[in-house]
């Protein structure tokens, strides 16, 4: 089995009925990851914070005998590391939008001024102010969305008055 924390502060119960796993009561349940005991008890929480990896439990008898059981832990955080920060450009431009991360796929809106919808790093060349948004999924189900505003400048005109020709002997 698989358990899949997404976001930062998820948490999951793990735990056993140990009535149910012995046809009596386990007199001890250890839990262990990476060769470190990281919880006795019949259950506790896993947080994204926790690493991930194999968990196994080891539930012990009065007996002695043993039943193990295990379970995968994908913690993921911030699928996005980082983004193009919001941005200028002047009118007619355009700029390489750059996320990075540990998606897997993503999705780009909207889809005006963008070179591709579906890809890390689209050409944005918006004509008007437009905040695009992001989406990006891993294989374990898991989104992150991050946004990227982009100010469109208008140029500026310089008007000097009526054109003339002047020798450099009259100036």
């Amino acid at each position: 089995a698989t358990v899949n924390l997404c976001n930062p502060g998820d948490s999951e119960y793990i735990g056993f009925d140990t009535q149910q796993a012995f046809d009596s009561t386990a007199d001890s349940v250890k839990w262990i990851q990476d060769g470190m005991l990281i919880h006795t008890g019949n259950g506790f929480n896993v947080y994204t914070e926790n690493p991930s990896g194999m968990i196994y439990a080891i539930l012990t008898d009065s007996f002695q005998c043993e039943a193990i059981d295990s379970f995968y832990l994908e913690t993921t955080q911030n699928l996005i590391s980082t983004i193009t920060p919001d941005t200028s450009i002047c009118q007619g431009d355009s700029i390489q939008m750059v996320l990075t991360g540990s998606g897997t796929s993503f999705i780009w809106s909207p889809l005006t001024g963008l070179s591709e919808t579906n890809m890390t790093n689209p050409m944005a060349s918006p004509t008007a102010n437009t905040n695009y948004q992001v989406i990006t999924f891993n294989g374990s189900g898991c989104t992150d969305t991050a946004y990227v505003f982009v100010e469109v400048k208008t140029g500026i005109t310089v008007e000097a008055g009526e054109d003339m020709t002047a020798c450099p002997d009259e100036m």
